[in-house]
């Protein structure tokens, strides 16, 4: 049996790993699907319920990790998974998660994970932030940020491949080296 491929992007806040993922799977739709994460925080200025998150209530949230249909689960004010339906075997699945999502996903047998930590400088970080909504939350933002500098002082694994995303030729290479990956992983499907 061939284990289902899921590139696993992350970073700190804002380092533009929806970005990347988007792209990546706009640019090879027919070898590649987005995995939509499931969360209970609430929605955001322009995020539409199953294409930016799967917006769940704690009842609903709850209800389908005890049903097994939510393979990683985590909580990080909110909490955040992966539905089992939404990695498919037949494509190289995208995804954007955190660390602790990912580290439980490695243990999974039916899964093969490619870890990719995308990073950038926190001034880039934080201008992105502001920009991303007409009337950005300055305190949700400076909580994320503290929350990254925790989160990201002891990974728990070792990610396979490091992108740099400060700028558009930053962007261009990760899209290049990341759409080589993709087309020799579905290869070997």
């Amino acid at each position: 049996m061939n284990k289902r491929v899921l590139i696993a992007l992350y970073g700190k806040s804002a380092s533009g790993k929806d970005t990347i993922a988007k792209a990546i799977v706009s640019k090879l739709p027919e070898i590649t699907h987005f995995v939509v994460s499931a969360t209970t925080r609430p929605r955001r200025e322009n995020e539409v319920d199953g294409v930016d998150y799967h917006f769940l209530t704690d009842a609903e949230m709850l209800k389908k990790i005890m049903n097994f249909e939510i393979i990683e689960a985590s909580t990080h004010k909110w909490v955040y998974g992966t539905l089992d339906s939404e990695i498919k075997a037949d494509k190289i699945n995208i995804a954007v998660l955190n660390m602790e999502g990912i580290d439980i996903l490695i243990e999974n047998r039916d899964i093969e994970v490619i870890p990719v930590m995308i990073q950038t400088s926190d001034k880039t970080r934080l201008l992105r932030s502001l920009q991303r909504e007409d009337n950005p939350n300055c305190n949700e933002i400076v909580r994320r940020f503290s929350a990254d500098q925790k989160d990201f002082e002891n990974q728990p694994f070792e990610p396979k491949i490091v992108f740099r995303n400060n700028n558009e030729d930053d962007f261009n290479y990760a899209m290049q080296e990341l759409s080589k990956i993709v087309v020799q992983k579905y290869g070997r499907k």
